[in-house]
C-alpha cells in the first residue's frame, strides 16, 4: 500500500504471523509506542493491516477447505473398510461432526425496493400450500 515505510510493511507481516507488539517492537528495533501510533493514528497503516489480516484469514479458510476435503476422503475410505471397527469409528466421527456444519447463507437479494419479499409472492397473501 502506498504511503507505508519498509518498517511498517515488516510490522504488518509480523502482526499477521501472530507476533505480539512487544516482540514486534523488539524484532524491528522500535518502541512499542511507535507501533501504537501506527495502529491508532496512521490510517494507511491501519487499512493495510486490516487488509493483510483479511487476506491471511481468507488464505487460512481456503487451506482448511482443502484439508476438510482430504479428511472426508479418508473417512469415506474407512466407511468402506472391511473391518467393522474402522467403519464404526468413521461413522461416529461423521455423525459427531454433522451438527457442527451449517449451510452457507443464501446470496443477497437484489435491491430493487422489493427486498422484503421474493418476486412473485404477494406480501399480503399467505403462501400457497399444496
Amino acid at each position: 500500500m502506498l504511503g507505508l515505510t519498509d518498517m511498517q510493511h515488516r510490522a504488518i507481516q509480523l502482526a499477521v504471523l501472530g507476533h505480539g507488539e512487544v516482540k514486534m517492537a523488539e524484532m524491528l528495533g522500535i518502541g512499542r509506542t511507535t507501533l501504537w501510533r501506527w495502529k491508532t493514528l496512521d490510517d494507511n497503516y491501519r487499512k493495510a493491516l486490516d487488509e493483510a489480516r483479511r487476506q491471511a484469514h481468507a488464505t487460512a479458510a481456503d487451506r482448511v477447505q482443502v484439508l476438510l476435503l482430504k479428511a472426508t476422503a479418508v473417512l469415506a475410505e474407512h466407511l468402506d473398510d472391511s473391518r467393522m471397527d474402522n467403519q464404526f469409528k468413521a461413522a461416529h466421527v461423521l455423525l459427531t461432526m454433522a451438527g457442527t456444519f451449517k449451510p452457507l447463507p443464501p446470496p443477497p437479494k437484489a435491491r430493487n425496493g422489493l427486498e422484503d419479499y421474493d418476486l412473485g409472492m404477494d406480501p399480503l397473501l399467505p403462501p400457497k400450500v399444496g
